[in-house]
């Protein structure tokens, strides 16, 4: 696991996840709350220099399964 970030609003918000897997074009990521979180975003992965457009295709109260575009 990976420590990530949401990034969202032209950057000027975002979130800390966990990034519990990472695959060619998806991840898997938890979150404390899926609220508030809109379907498209950027995700970051600290200290990896890793970052890339994401839409989310699942969700529930406490994860979000996205496809990296």
């Amino acid at each position: 696991m990976k420590a990530g970030s949401i990034v969202f609003s032209d950057r000027r918000s975002a979130i800390d996840c966990t990034v519990k897997s990472l695959g060619s074009d998806s991840a898997g990521l938890p979150v404390s709350s899926s609220a508030g979180i809109p379907s498209e975003f950027r995700l970051s992965i600290k200290g990896e220099g890793f970052e890339t457009r994401c839409q989310v295709i699942a969700q529930d109260r406490q994860n979000l399964e996205v496809s990296l575009c």
